[in-house]
């Protein structure tokens, strides 16, 4: 106040909201970055609101035992974190409200989430001080968290491997496309905005701070996550003393500047609840320095493209299985017939009719009565659109993935060749050499899937040609005049094209060797995918010539799910040993004593540097 008369100032109120359901008071998170407000209601659904209040998108589930606990935005804005009673934190994106990650919790039986905070610190907090405390004060420490910072100057030394590696690659590569929405939990890869938040964002690398995503539970454990989904792993508050075996975490503060954040919590100590003010360092933070950041957006980065290519695998598989659901009935009702009258199956008629012209019996009555035009036609639509699905994710959605992952392997690769950064980080480049490896047989099975596809249409196009001309002939009468203008009528059939579906595609495509599930197929022996000392790429692509030239392989090929599996396996081994390296970088201090038999209810803390 400016004077003995002045009246304290006021908050202004921008605007108001009357809810259908009461909501919950601490379940309210306005976004650092856009005019929007999260709340949690009574009954455990989450509304986000514009300020006008207007509703922009709502999270529910369909379990009515499922409560919100806890929910907070990512200081970037793009997600929302809300945690839910079933110990799976939901990151939902602020442009399109569907779900984009699950995080799920393993700390214990029935822990219940008591803190999630999803907070910013930077890798090297002197130098980001210093940018705030310029002359003239250009920066503010809001500008130095946002998007400003990648337009002012750093004052950082010339180093050529980070230069390199912050280099944006992945912007000059071909867009994702989006795929169908398969389910509930695949449904993010479904829209344009989705996809391209996920995959084309502005590069995040380049940024010196980290995003720290910290959710803890009532058992006395919390779980630290950075940048959306890279799990560095869960730690029990008993690791500082034993006097917090049990406790319950209350609250939380941090500082961009340092690494060290703060948790106060309370001992279930009977009759009294203590609390105490523990000191937790997140070492990692500081020690790996930029490369930190670029470690784990590229690891992320990857974490999403291995839920593309499973999604756009169990497409393309899907999609084959379906074209083949009706032409086998067809071919399966025949060959019951042909078995049985003329001891021979449909294979067999069929290349006897184009070859000599003669139709046997059944055969004629097959595809007067029961095939019929309509169901040629059905059988022309199913194989084809199925050939054309296969290739269009192929091309479209599988290779440009592959490339992608190709790119950030690469880049981890040679990040992990430079002894300095690759100390703290804990990469290996012989398993990220192994992985290289394994893209290549994907790169490889997709191009002969391509090959194969694209042979087996042309040759599927001339047999459906073929086909439909032999129902005309057999349907008409062989005494009148529409039966001699169907044999003489010009049809432009390759019939080479034709008996070359017959004998093979129609019965035993190639692409069944690469795409049925490998459940559907007994006593196949596959490559040792995980053999040591040998070269993945160079091994299946000797055996993938010898199959291709029709010589019998020493070993069955591995199919494209076999493929992303270990591929899935190999990645899952370079984001546990850096996970495992960023963990031992968790340092406690000694729990101070704050107040005895404390009251939970009232209090609340900030962390501030001076």
């Amino acid at each position: 106040m400016d004077g003995p008369h002045d009246e304290p100032a006021l908050l202004n109120m921008l605007a108001e909201k009357i809810t259908s359901q009461p909501v919950n008071v601490d379940q309210v998170a306005y976004c650092p970055t856009m005019d929007l407000i999260a709340v949690g209601t009574r009954d455990d659904q989450v509304h986000v609101f514009r300020l006008n209040g207007q509703r922009v998108f709502g999270a529910a589930y369909g379990q009515k035992s499922l409560q919100v606990r806890r929910l907070h935005w990512k200081p970037s804005g793009q997600l929302l974190a809300i945690a839910w009673s079933d110990n799976v934190v939901r990151l939902i994106s602020a442009y399109t409200g569907k779900v984009v990650h699950q995080l799920v919790n393993s700390v214990g039986p029935d822990p219940q989430v008591t803190i999630l905070r999803w907070v910013s610190n930077f890798t090297d907090g002197k130098s980001a001080r210093a940018r705030t405390e310029r002359p003239g004060g250009e920066l503010t420490l809001d500008d130095v968290l946002g998007q400003a910072v990648q337009n002012h100057a750093r004052d950082t030394a010339v180093d050529l491997p980070r230069d390199l590696a912050l280099l944006d690659i992945e912007g000059t590569l071909p867009k994702l496309s989006v795929l169908i929405s398969g389910s509930k939990d695949d449904d993010v890869f479904s829209s344009r905005a989705s996809i391209d938040a996920m995959f084309h964002a502005p590069n995040q690398a380049a940024d010196d701070s980290v995003d720290v995503l910290l959710t803890a539970f009532d058992n006395g454990t919390f779980h630290v996550g950075i940048y959306d989904c890279f799990d560095i792993g869960s730690f029990n508050l008993e690791q500082a003393s034993a006097v917090l075996k049990g406790c319950e975490p209350l609250l939380h503060a941090s500082h961009p500047y340092i690494s060290t954040h703060t948790l106060f919590a309370c001992t279930d100590g009977r009759p009294e609840r203590d609390l105490y003010f523990i000191p937790v360092d997140l070492r990692f933070v500081s020690n790996s320095g930029q490369y930190l950041s670029l470690l784990a957006s590229r690891s992320t980065q990857l974490q999403h493209l291995l839920r593309y290519i499973l999604q756009v695998q169990n497409q393309m598989v899907n999609e084959w299985k379906g074209a083949q659901d009706l032409p086998s009935k067809f071919i399966r009702n025949i060959n019951e017939t042909l078995n049985e009258e003329c001891q021979c199956d449909w294979v067999h008629a069929a290349y006897h009719l184009i070859v000599t012209g003669n139709c046997y019996t059944p055969v004629k009555e097959w595809l007067v009565n029961e095939l019929t035009e309509r169901g040629h036609k059905r059988w022309d639509k199913a194989i084809s659109t199925g050939y054309e699905n296969v290739r269009r994710l192929a091309h479209e959605s599988l290779l440009p993935a592959l490339e992608r992952c190709a790119v950030l392997v690469s880049r981890l690769r040679g990040l992990s060749r430079h002894e300095v950064s690759n100390a703290t980080l804990g990469l290996s480049a012989l398993d990220l050499t192994n992985v290289i490896d394994t893209i290549n047989c994907l790169n490889l099975m997709a191009h002969t899937i391509l090959v194969h596809a694209g042979l087996e249409l042309q040759q599927f196009t001339a047999f459906s040609m073929w086909l439909r001309h032999e129902i005309d002939i057999q349907a008409a009468d062989p005494n009148s005049a529409s039966a001699e203008e169907a044999a003489e009528k010009d049809t432009p059939v390759d019939h080479a094209k034709v008996l070359n579906y017959v004998q093979g595609a129609m019965t035993k495509s190639r692409l069944t060797e690469f795409l049925q599930q490998p459940f559907d197929i007994k006593d196949h022996p596959q490559l040792d995918l995980a053999a040591e000392g040998t070269s993945l790429y160079d091994l299946y692509k000797k055996e993938l010539k010898k199959y291709n030239q029709g010589t019998p392989t020493d070993k069955g090929l591995p199919r494209l799910n076999d493929l992303f599996e270990h591929l899935s396996r190999q990645c899952g081994v370079i984001f546990n040993n850096i996970s495992q390296t960023q963990r031992r970088n968790v340092m406690y201090g000694s729990p101070l004593l704050v107040e005895r038999n404390c009251n939970q209810r009232v209090m609340d803390t900030r962390m501030c540097f001076e």
